[in-house]
């Protein structure tokens, strides 16, 4: 928990919200060891991570057109198979484009639950 505690100062992230992040980091990252690592990682690549988020910034409209498209595929007949052909695909397609942009970055093994639960219990964003 120290090593936690060490990342949230290096953030600067509020002590009051440490019990809700971290929920989300081990939902995210399986536990709280796993996402200390993940985050001194990921800030000991930070030089290499802000250029890529830079370059990113130029194609992100692109990029939000691709997800957007996808997921609205993705939950327009949420009857389906999750293991049907086409679902996967779609599935695979969202990696893809996801990972052309968290490529270097740890983002823990549960981020894509955590971004379907996102797009799952946010309508708005596949109804726009």
């Amino acid at each position: 928990m120290d090593e936690f505690n060490k990342v949230l100062e290096t953030l600067k992230i509020d002590k009051s919200k440490t019990s809700e992040l971290a929920k989300i980091a081990i939902k995210q990252y399986g536990s709280i060891e796993k996402y200390t690592e993940a985050m001194k990682k990921n800030l000991s690549n930070f030089p290499a991570l802000m250029e890529q988020m830079y370059a990113m910034k130029d194609d992100v409209d692109d990029y939000m057109d691709k997800s957007n498209k996808l997921m609205k595929r993705h939950t327009l007949d949420l009857s389906k198979d999750t293991s049907s052909k086409e679902i996967q695909q779609i599935v695979d397609e969202l990696v893809k484009v996801g990972g052309e942009h968290t490529k270097n970055m740890d983002m823990g093994e549960g981020y894509w639950d955590l971004m379907a639960e996102g797009y799952l219990s946010n309508p708005s964003i596949i109804n726009d």
